[in-house]
């Protein structure tokens, strides 16, 4: 109990530090403006077209929590943890790259994940700090929104 009531303090301490999640931010999350591609290979391929051969997938990024922009030795640190951490649960994955084309931040690598339920990717995009993570189908790539501590009032997904 005493664990939990330490991380929970230090998690709404580091929120006052987090940039809000403003209708802009949300809007440059979208897929355009931003560009998501995974890699398959050495080739980058349109998420929607891999979902159509291989099924529907999430992608999240351990990059720049709470939308705090990490230098690329951090950044780079976390994704090995996100990735080790992945590699042991036995989830299928792949690497992603999402950029933003108008050039209003930097691109962000993340992992695209086969066969997870909504409520786990809820929790590995909480878990890593980040406000919304990419949910893709063989028609669309969706922005959902992540629960945060009472910030959002639920799930919702945002299409392009």
């Amino acid at each position: 109990l005493k664990t939990y009531l330490i991380l929970n303090v230090l998690t709404n301490i580091c929120l006052l530090w987090a940039r809000p999640l403003t209708t802009e931010l949300l809007s440059a999350y979208q897929s355009p403006p931003t560009e998501l591609m995974v890699q398959v290979g050495a080739n980058w391929i349109h998420p929607v077209e891999l979902a159509k051969s291989r099924g529907a997938f999430v992608v999240i990024t351990p990059d720049n929590p709470l939308s705090r922009p990490y230098c690329e030795e951090r950044n780079s640190k976390r994704r090995k943890k996100f990735l080790n951490m992945i590699n042991r649960q036995g989830i299928a994955c792949a690497p992603t790259r999402a950029r933003n084309l108008e050039g209003q931040w930097p691109d962000e690598l993340g992992i695209a994940l086969w066969g997870l339920p909504e409520t786990e990717a809820q929790r590995l995009s909480r878990r890593w700090g980040q406000y919304a993570y990419y949910s893709v189908d063989d028609s669309r790539v969706s922005v959902v929104v992540t629960k945060r501590l009472g910030l959002f009032g639920g799930s919702q997904k945002h299409r392009d």
